[in-house]
């Protein structure tokens, strides 16, 4: 679908990017995955590994909220996605075991904040690369980022994200905007070779940095466009390692991949939406800077200082906090949270509601179902 079809299929969506006050509030509902396992009675850890109830519970979740999007619709720990690991029980909880080294990859949590699954990813990711080693795979970087170089990117691809994105889309008729997902380069680099080593590079080999960077976003990139054509009309982008890169490290090193993942992804028809993940206010005028057409808010910063610093510029999403008063409180706490955030940021336009992460698993179905309230009744 191109950027025409987007604003005739979805016009409060594109009202609110174009810094407009829409007819009707957008929501965005960011909880396929984790929250849809829980609001469809399952374990999380089984709709990981099984692709036809992944799909399943998106496609429920969907036909239950009617949000305008659906964030973070990728694909489930499937098993095309789990080679060489495999899947151990311990002590009353699932882990993701590396078959070669018998360590944990990661533990699967079934109830709680899905952060601890972030945590678990981080905690293991160490780095299975050193940057010693690293010239040879630099050798075919480009040294500068080209769209020409995506100019062959395939727009059919079988792999499981595609695929799970057109079921759940052909199932919704296309009345949903799906999202899928890219990374800036930050987070691969820091899973193959391990922060503190990506840090130190950074100080002692910047070019090579560089050039990997470069490679990794071609890399990511490739199998986009597939995926946008198969219904991730949204892509949401970012780093959830960026948040601890100081200004000037991001600036140098990913600010450059971040905005060239906006301009392909626009230049497919699709919507850049950066994830600003973590405390990310010292770098927030670089996030808009590389031209976004929705930035969505961590909960840690003050969405109200971006809406005043950048909200004539960037349409914002996001600023609730998944796992504060949604998760824990009453319908009447949601209704008063989200009341106060829509008082602070909405009025203008500019604005789409969403979590500022997945929903969290075993959130009250009713809390969920006050916020869309609150949403539907505001003017």
């Amino acid at each position: 679908m191109s950027s025409d079809g987007i604003r005739e299929s979805f016009p409060d969506v594109a009202d609110a990017v174009a810094l407009r006050k829409p007819r009707r509030l957008p929501v965005f509902l960011f909880g396929v995955n984790p929250y849809a396992a829980s609001f469809c009675g399952l374990r999380f850890s089984d709709c990981m590994l099984n692709d036809d109830l992944y799909v399943d519970c998106a496609i429920r979740l969907a036909r239950h909220f009617q949000p305008d999007g659906l964030m973070n619709v990728n694909a489930a720990l499937a098993p095309s996605a789990l080679r060489g690991r495999r899947l151990v029980e311990r002590d009353g909880a699932r882990y993701l075991v590396d078959e070669k080294t018998g360590e944990d990859v990661m533990r699967i949590p079934d109830d709680g904040n899905p952060q601890s699954l972030i945590g678990g990813q981080i905690t293991a990711m160490k780095g299975t690369q050193r940057f010693e080693d690293a010239e040879k795979l630099a050798a075919d970087a480009p040294e500068r980022l080209d769209l020409a170089d995506l100019a062959d990117a395939p727009t059919e691809a079988d792999d499981v994200y595609a695929a799970n994105l057109r079921r759940v889309n052909d199932a919704l008729s296309g009345r949903v905007l799906l999202s899928t997902g890219v990374c800036n380069p930050c987070n691969p680099l820091a899973s193959s070779f391990g922060f503190e080593s990506l840090c130190l590079a950074m100080l002692e080999r910047p070019a090579l940095v560089r050039r990997l960077a470069n490679l990794y976003t071609i890399r990511s990139l490739r199998p986009l466009r597939a995926r946008i054509l198969a219904g991730g009309r949204l892509v949401y982008t970012g780093s959830s390692w960026a948040s601890l890169l100081g200004r000037s490290q991001y600036a140098e090193f990913f600010h450059e991949p971040q905005a060239f993942i906006h301009q392909a992804v626009r230049a497919w028809g699709a919507i850049p939406a950066l994830h600003a993940t973590g405390a990310q206010m010292h770098f927030m005028d670089l996030n808009v800077a590389s031209k976004p057409d929705i930035i969505l808010v961590d909960h840690v910063n003050s969405i109200a200082e971006v809406k005043a610093r950048f909200g004539d510029k960037v349409c914002l999403t996001g600023g609730l906090d998944p796992s504060g008063v949604l998760y824990r409180g009453t319908p009447a706490d949601v209704r008063r949270e989200v009341t106060a955030l829509l008082e602070k940021v909405a009025h203008n336009g500019g604005y789409i509601l969403c979590t500022s992460d997945c929903v969290v698993l075993d959130t009250p179905r009713e809390n969920v179902e006050a916020l869309f309230a609150v949403a539907r009744q505001f003017t």
